[in-house]
């Protein structure tokens, strides 16, 4: 399977470590090539090996993200680039965008908005790489195997959660659920969720034409919410259900 090739560009090791921990880069179709801790060490880095995505931060010593982004264009380098950015930094971003960089995210960064930025990058400029959820059941403890099985059959509730799974089904610390379940697949409970929720929306999306959006909704687990369904779905997918479904 071909792999988005990524590099990281941060002069902060606790960041660049964070960011190379915080997901499962492979599952979703992507691969680090790079950590850089400067732009003039990246920009070395680009001209000489081929880079589909740069997630980098705005402000650094040396050369910062915005003019690692000039140079790498008058270079002709075709890579993407996401923007690390602080709150203060929100003049630097927008000139970033300017420059053509596909996103941005705020630090500190959440996993989730992580995760949903390179989702929709991968979508809009690479839709030939399509991925889904990397499970691999055969090599779960029984307790993560009932979780799934439980999510399965249930994904149309929206109260369903691995708290109520722990509590309600299994009988066990959510706590502890929440890390096993981290750890032997690899996603957090709340990411895995809104990936499975997503997929499954994208299929009725294709295969029930005749159902509507709310109805949709409904059986994703978004109950008698679509707008908050249709919102979910567009940062997800970068579309919205009814431009997917026509």
């Amino acid at each position: 399977m071909k792999l988005i090739k990524v590099m990281i560009v941060d002069d902060e090791a606790i960041v660049r470590s964070g960011l190379q921990g915080c997901i499962d880069w492979s599952s979703n179709c992507f691969e680090i090539v790079a950590v850089k801790e400067n732009g003039i060490s990246a920009l070395t880095y680009l001209s000489r090996n081929p880079v589909d995505l740069v997630v980098t931060d705005i402000k650094m010593p040396q050369m910062d993200g915005l003019e690692l982004i000039k140079h790498a264009r008058q270079a002709e380098c075709q890579a993407k680039f996401l923007i690390l950015s602080g709150y203060d930094d929100f003049a630097y971003t927008q000139k970033a965008l300017r420059y053509g960089a596909a996103d941005y995210i705020l630090k500190p960064i959440k996993e989730e908005e992580l995760l949903n930025s390179l989702l929709r990058i991968r979508m809009e400029f690479f839709p030939e790489i399509q991925s889904n959820l990397l499970l691999h059941p055969e090599r779960y403890s029984k307790t993560i195997r009932q979780v799934l099985s439980y999510v399965d059959m249930n994904m149309d509730q929206p109260e369903l959660s691995l708290k109520l799974i722990a509590d309600n089904i299994l009988f066990i610390s959510g706590s502890y659920l929440s890390k096993l379940f981290l750890k032997e697949t690899g996603y957090k409970f709340s990411t895995f969720l809104t990936i499975k929720r997503m997929e499954k929306a994208w299929l009725l999306l294709h295969t029930s034409r005749d159902a509507a959006i709310y109805e949709i909704a409904e059986q994703t687990g978004f109950g008698n919410n679509p707008q908050y369904f249709s919102t979910v779905f567009k940062k997800y997918y970068g579309k919205s259900p009814t431009e997917c479904k026509f």
